[in-house]
């Protein structure tokens, strides 16, 4: 059975409307982060350059300092009293081995949501002046202490923060994660695509294959051939049920 399609969604405003929405909405989303790529936005990508021109991003690096109080290793806060000290050698017994830190970088895609982000966690190392790099043992003292304080001061900034710091708790590396909820967003984006190439098949290419169709069935008629299979029905009668012999067609446009 033939499926009837309403008019609105035959018509060319309905699929203008729906592209105009998707487009501007995928610019939009295209515009949030430098670090997004959504496929629907790469049009616009000439739009975007200059629209970032000139413009500064400054991602947090999360720093924190290493002590070292008679060979006991600890970690505080870059901006703490602590490390000042131990920084300008006023506390004594306490030398300041160096920095550590991350870089919270991600990078992510979709067709307009990011549903593949890509996390970067890896916790570097920067000698103090006149001090060693840290051994691997020391190293594996120092970096669950760091973690531990990136999580507490994480703990408030929302899900997607906190993926951050929990990463960082499995060790260094690169993971590749999918948002579910983005995915089942984007699948929606996607359903009205569908949408739109649906209704241009049924209000524009049908129509014209119709069209099509019964102006070579009339040409084929004039000639005396089957429109279906292009069998001789010369001396036949057309119409009023008159089946073709090859084919079985009822000879009409």
């Amino acid at each position: 059975m033939a499926i009837r399609w309403p008019a609105w969604f035959k018509s060319v405003g309905f699929r203008l409307a729906v592209v105009s929405a998707v487009c501007f909405y995928s610019y939009f989303w295209g515009t949030l982060s430098i670090t997004h790529r959504p496929v629907l936005a790469i049009p616009f990508s000439a739009i975007e350059q200059i629209w970032r021109q000139g413009r500064m991003v400054d991602f947090a690096t999360l720093p924190a300092g290493v002590l070292d109080r008679q060979g006991v290793l600890s970690v505080a806060d870059m901006d703490s009293v602590e490390v000042e000290a131990a920084r300008t050698q006023t506390t004594p017994g306490t030398v300041f081995r160096g920095e550590l830190w991350s870089w919270p970088s991600s990078t992510s895609w979709g067709l307009a949501a990011p549903v593949l982000r890509r996390y970067e966690h890896v916790v570097r190392f920067i000698p103090g002046d006149g001090q060693p790099q840290l051994t691997p043992t020391e190293f594996a003292v120092v970096r669950p202490l760091y973690v531990s304080g990136v999580s507490a001061a994480h703990s408030a900034s929302g899900e997607q923060n906190a993926i951050y710091p929990r990463l960082l708790a499995s060790g260094d590396g690169t993971t590749t994660l999918i948002h579910w909820g983005w995915l089942l967003h984007d699948l929606c984006i996607l359903a009205l695509l569908v949408a739109v190439g649906v209704s241009y098949y049924v209000g524009s290419i049908a129509p014209w294959r119709e069209k099509r169709r019964l102006e070579r069935a009339v040409i084929a008629l004039g000639a005396f051939r089957c429109p279906s299979c292009g069998y001789s029905i010369a001396g036949l009668a057309q119409g009023n049920g008159q089946l073709c012999p090859e084919c079985g067609r009822e000879l009409v446009p």
